[in-house]
């Protein structure tokens, strides 16, 4: 009667539960799969179906499967160890265009479903984009051999930045770069230490990739290709003061030189607006190539919508020297002794 009420069978009722029996009537197949396993350690539950049913035992693969899964008889699985590049150099700050190139890879794949993979190179002083590749397959030796050609053009530069992928740890990454160049690697799994390249792949898929059907290799190299084009001399750049990267490669030139105090001296020309990374001294000119003040300043890490130095006086016409006049340390080029004490004369005293 309690069985009809709960609506439960007497044979369900009756029956123990198969973990609340003394003897389990696998017991011996259980024995059976765990000799197997340390026979055969790297062989899976497939080959011991077989080979049970091979001895004789009755049974199917899904309960040879549910108990080579109870027993933990799983094949573990070989995890390759990745390989970390060995950096020739610590990488310096781009205090000057030419001075650190990063290199990375991203891919994206046609309407056929075939893979592309696509090779940018920036220089993180100016956020040019300088060069690149856009293939189905991107060797180490191709990629040397492109960087190559783009030494050739721009001369080499002081570091490649660059992750731990095996185009950038293989022995002809090293060999090309020998005392060429320098080698610097990220840390594993840390893609931030890789920002300036990180940071134009992202525009790279979210302006180009993510809107574009590439139907073809040779489309997607147009494509890709006209927007880099797009990139270098149209594009504004934030932290450039809003000028695009050959804009601002053409206006400013900064010149990276160590000093006794180890500190960067740079040089602007054109008064362009300084990255926020940008630290040391400079000598201001103008457009017409006239020195503005003498007076070294540091640049200080000013918001992005802050231009360069503000420039209060201009020297008097008598105070510039000649072309030919020699240059002091410390001084602008073709102010002499004599210019700068009538400027001193001259200038209005400092507002602190």
């Amino acid at each position: 009667m309690a069985c009809r009420l709960a609506g439960l069978s007497r044979s369900a009722y009756r029956r123990p539960l198969q973990g609340e029996t003394t003897a389990d009537p696998d017991l011996a197949l259980r024995d059976w799969l765990r000799a197997y396993a340390k026979k055969h350690p790297r062989w899976g539950y497939r080959r011991a179906y077989h080979d049970a049913r091979g001895e004789g035992w009755v049974v199917n693969h899904k309960k040879i499967q549910r108990l080579w899964r109870e027993e933990g008889l799983r094949v573990p699985q070989r995890r390759r160890r990745k390989r970390v590049g060995s950096s020739t150099v610590d990488a310096p700050a781009a205090v000057a265009p030419n001075l650190v190139w990063a290199v990375d890879f991203q891919f994206d794949a046609d309407e056929q479903g075939r893979p592309i993979k696509i090779c940018s190179i920036v220089d993180e002083h100016t956020r040019e984009c300088i060069g690149g590749l856009v293939e189905r397959s991107i060797t180490a030796d191709r990629l040397t051999a492109h960087l190559e050609d783009l030494v050739a053009v721009r001369g080499a530069p002081a570091v490649l930045r660059s992750d731990n992928g095996p185009e950038f740890i293989s022995d002809a990454m090293a060999h090309w770069a020998g005392t060429r160049t320098g080698l610097f690697y990220i840390p594993p799994g840390s893609p931030w230490h890789n920002g300036y390249v990180e940071s134009f792949n992202s525009r790279l898929r979210d302006e180009c990739l993510n809107i574009n059907s590439f139907y073809s290799l040779l489309h997607a190299q147009v494509v890709i290709g006209d927007w880099k084009t797009e990139y270098n001399h149209d594009r504004r750049h934030s932290s450039l003061g809003y000028l695009a990267p050959v804009d601002y490669a053409r206006q400013c030139t900064h010149q990276s030189e160590t000093d006794d105090s180890h500190s960067d001296r740079t040089e602007c020309r054109g008064r362009p607006s300084l990255p926020r990374h940008l630290g040391g001294t400079f000598t201001v000119f103008s457009r017409e190539g006239t020195l503005l003040h003498d007076a070294e300043k540091r640049c200080q890490a000013a918001p992005q919508h802050r231009a360069g130095p503000r420039i209060t006086e201009r020297l008097p016409p008598n105070s510039m020297a000649g072309p030919s006049d020699s240059t002091h340390e410390g001084a602008g080029p073709g102010l002499t002794p004599e210019g700068r004490s009538r400027h001193a004369a001259t200038a209005p005293p400092s507002q602190g």
